[in-house]
């Protein structure tokens, strides 16, 4: 990987990587772009899980449909 600096441009790609019942991963790649080089540069990778939680108990709850299907879209 390479580093990323302040004024670079960068590019950021976001993918579904895993879909639970109750959470999902989302997966990050950051490229730095320029004029010689389109495609870019990897500079990092993240993946975040998130679960969906009630906010009056915090227990998981199941993903909404319609986040469900954003998600299922994400991932092709």
């Amino acid at each position: 990987m390479d580093s990323l600096q302040a004024h670079q441009r960068a590019e950021i790609a976001v993918r579904t990587e895993h879909l639970g019942s109750t959470s999902f991963r989302l997966g990050y790649e950051v490229r730095r772009v320029t004029g010689d080089d389109p495609d870019g540069t990897v500079c990092a990778t993240i993946s975040i899980t998130y679960v969906c939680v009630e906010a009056a108990d915090r227990t998981s709850t199941p993903l909404p449909s319609g986040l469900r299907a954003a998600l299922q879209a994400g991932s092709s």
